[in-house]
C-alpha cells in the first residue's frame, strides 16, 4: 500500500466536498419545501473544501509533507456514491445523503486522529468539518423522519 500524505487527504476531502455539493444541489431539486436547507448544505460543502484547503496551504511545508504519512489509512474505505439515480424518490435520496454524511464523518475523524502529531491546525480543521457534517446528518435524519 502506498503512503497517504496530507496532500492526498486534502485532495480526497476536496473531491468529497465537491461531490457532496452536487448531491445536495440535486437533492434540492426533489424538494421545493426544503430547497433552502439543502442548498445551504451544498454551499457549506464548498466552504468546507475551501476551509481545509486554506488550512493546508497556510500550515504545511514541503519538509513536513515529505516526512509525514497516514500509514494504514485506506481512502477506499471512504469512497461513497454521491450521484442520485434518475427518478429517485425524496426519502431514498435523503437516505443516500445520510450515508454520504456517515462516510464523511468517519473519514474526517480518522484523518484528524492520524494527523494529531502533524500540527494542531490540520486535525482541528478536519474535526471542524466532521462536526459540521455530524450536525448536517442530524438535520437529514430529521427531514427523513418527516417523510414517514
Amino acid at each position: 500500500m502506498s503512503s497517504v500524505t496530507i496532500s492526498t487527504i486534502i485532495s480526497f476531502a476536496t473531491k468529497f466536498e465537491e461531490d457532496s455539493s452536487r448531491l445536495y444541489s440535486k437533492l434540492a431539486e426533489l424538494s421545493v419545501e426544503k430547497k433552502d436547507v439543502l442548498m445551504s448544505f451544498a454551499k457549506e460543502s464548498i466552504e468546507n473544501s475551501l476551509f481545509v484547503t486554506r488550512t493546508y496551504r497556510e500550515t504545511v511545508s514541503d519538509a513536513l509533507e515529505t516526512s509525514f504519512s497516514f500509514e494504514g489509512l485506506d481512502l477506499n474505505d471512504y469512497i461513497v456514491e454521491t450521484t442520485l439515480k434518475n427518478n429517485i424518490d425524496y426519502a431514498e435520496a435523503l437516505r443516500t445523503a445520510i450515508n454520504v454524511e456517515e462516510k464523511a464523518i468517519n473519514f474526517y475523524l480518522e484523518a484528524s486522529k492520524r494527523s494529531k502529531s502533524l500540527l494542531s491546525t490540520i486535525p482541528r480543521a478536519l474535526t471542524v468539518v466532521a462536526e459540521r457534517r455530524s450536525r448536517r446528518k442530524l438535520k437529514l435524519e430529521s427531514l427523513l423522519s418527516q417523510t414517514d
